[in-house]
């Protein structure tokens, strides 16, 4: 194992918990207050585009809960964590159920959860409504899908819906009444 190798063993993502191979290049790192906080490709790549003000000292230091959105369509994806984060919420994304799930189980204590029902692979996305309702604090859910598909499933009180296509200023005022918006809670 040469030097590099040795110094990207063991290594941990500051912002998803993913840890570091030997070998990959795909890292980043900032010192901050005399600590070294690394970020994994797929968190430098989400937030390169808001270095100048997501990669500064109180993003690092952020005690904030973000909010979970699990959405397959890459394109709506964007859109949903950027109308968030344009209102202020740090954003956690996941595109599959699997992924979402594997979140939860790392600890993950989301402020909100937006979850899509047609999620592709095994874990639909009642699958993930029902995980985070057995978690010990179980945020708000939020679903969002189409009118024919939230027909089918019955409703609950502790899930709200929203049918596509919806206005993005819906889903953050959303967010924000269940999620008891307030400073510092889930906000960046």
């Amino acid at each position: 194992m040469g030097k590099y190798d040795l110094a990207m063993a063991g290594i941990t993502c500051h912002r998803c918990g993913r840890t570091g191979e030997s070998g990959s290049l795909d890292w980043s790192s900032t010192v901050v207050k005399g600590e070294t906080r690394r970020l994994c490709g797929p968190c430098t790549r989400r937030h390169v585009r808001d270095i100048e003000t997501k990669l500064d000292e109180a993003w690092w230091t952020s005690t904030a809960r973000p909010v979970l959105v699990v959405e397959d369509d890459l394109d709506t994806r964007l859109l949903i964590r950027m109308s968030l984060e344009t209102a202020g919420y740090v954003v956690d994304e996941v595109a599959t159920g699997e992924d979402a799930l594997r979140h939860l189980e790392r600890g993950a204590a989301p402020t909100a959860i937006v979850v899509d029902i047609g999620l592709p692979g095994s874990v639909g996305g009642w699958d993930v409504c029902d995980r985070a309702r057995a978690l010990p604090d179980p945020p708000p859910v939020i679903v969002i899908s189409p009118a024919s598909t939230l027909a089918e499933h019955e409703r609950t009180d502790d899930v709200d819906y929203l049918r596509k296509p919806f206005e993005m200023d819906s889903l953050v005022d959303l967010v924000g009444r269940r999620a008891g918006y307030q400073a510092g809670a889930g906000l960046a």
